[in-house]
């Protein structure tokens, strides 16, 4: 049934079909007479105005919130529906993933596979890394997030050397570096196979070394069949201001067998 399920996602086929029944039946199972009752508080407009005014985008005049399903982006690429929707990193659970002390910063090149509208990017840049670098298939997320470095500034950013790359995670080339891979489930199994794949061939090219934070770790068991990954933490991080906000994350470090 797993199999028979997972066809039906990725052919090209039928994948449009199941994507749009998926977003029918996700915003119908999220319809509650309580939320309804919520909609038409004037309590809770004010309540909502005063979250936006404090909220990421607000702040920084940036365009970074929002979910976009893949039927809502012109994508050319086979791959298309085998990437998840685009839903902005949550501010607070990153500077959380970032504080862990199994992440490297200084003379590390961060990259953000899928990438999407750039929050992630953003907000490493809060951080020493020596440069910042997104890799996305969506060109409209791809122009939103160029859009969003020209305008985003903050006395407090530590690295200002941000880039997003239009292009299939499944052929990028990860550079000879000190690697810092963000990933915030952004695929597939099969294209998480790909990218481990990429990783691997990575690791045994070059000895810099490579780290690897994965949020909402649906594929993890990939990372960890991998000889050549080692998983050193997962942790469940929470937002102290929100408590609906919750999500795991995993760091993998690379690793050479034998060695």
């Amino acid at each position: 049934m797993t199999d028979l399920k997972q066809r039906l996602k990725t052919h090209p086929l039928t994948a449009p079909l199941y994507q749009r029944l998926y977003y029918l039946y996700y915003k119908s199972k999220s319809f509650t007479w309580t939320r309804l009752r919520r909609a038409l508080n004037p309590s809770q407009w004010f309540k909502r105005l005063r979250n936006r005014k404090n909220s990421f985008d607000y702040r920084y005049g940036v365009d970074t919130s929002g979910r976009i399903g893949m039927l809502d982006l012109d994508i050319n690429s086979p791959n298309r529906f085998k990437g998840v929707e685009y839903q902005g990193t949550h501010e607070i659970l990153f500077k959380a993933v970032m504080d862990l002390p199994a992440i490297p910063k200084e003379n590390t090149l961060f990259i953000d596979l899928g990438a999407g509208k750039g929050r992630a990017l953003l907000l490493a840049s809060f951080h020493p890394f020596a440069r910042i670098l997104g890799v996305e298939f969506a060109k409209q997320l791809c122009d939103i997030a160029q859009n969003n470095f020209r305008k985003f500034r903050d006395p407090a950013q530590r690295c200002t050397d941000l880039a997003i790359i239009h292009l299939d995670v499944t052929e990028y080339h990860l550079p000879d570096e000190p690697l810092l891979i963000y990933m915030s489930n952004p695929f597939n199994r099969e294209i998480m196979q790909s990218v481990v794949g990429r990783v691997e061939e990575r690791i045994q090219r070059s000895p810099a070394p490579v780290t690897i934070v994965y949020g909402n770790p649906r594929q993890v068991d990939v990372l960890n069949a991998s000889p050549w990954l080692l998983e050193v933490s997962r942790t469940a991080l929470d937002g102290a201001s929100d408590p609906r906000v919750h999500q795991v994350f995993t760091v993998h470090r690379g690793h050479r067998p034998g060695a």
